[in-house]
């Protein structure tokens, strides 16, 4: 998850800075808005509680469904 993640704000950053011809302007919402779900997800992997964590993920699925979804119709997608 964690290499996923760099990967994603690697590509955001780069192409950010295409999009603009600029570095900078890449405020980090994105780290600070998932910081409370990774600190809740690492909490049962280091437990090792296989309820919780396919509970957690069934949640994950679903909001990322949900979001992707809102966006997709916001955007015309």
């Amino acid at each position: 998850g964690a290499v996923v993640a760099a990967a994603g704000v690697v590509v955001i950053a780069v192409l950010n800075a295409r999009l603009f011809g600029q570095w900078g302007g890449l405020g980090g919402w994105y780290v600070w808005a998932w910081l409370p779900w990774l600190v809740v997800a690492l909490r049962p992997a280091l437990e090792g509680g296989r309820l919780w964590m396919a509970c957690l993920a069934s949640f994950v699925i679903l909001a990322n469904v949900c979001w992707f979804s809102s966006a997709f119709a916001l955007y015309g997608l």
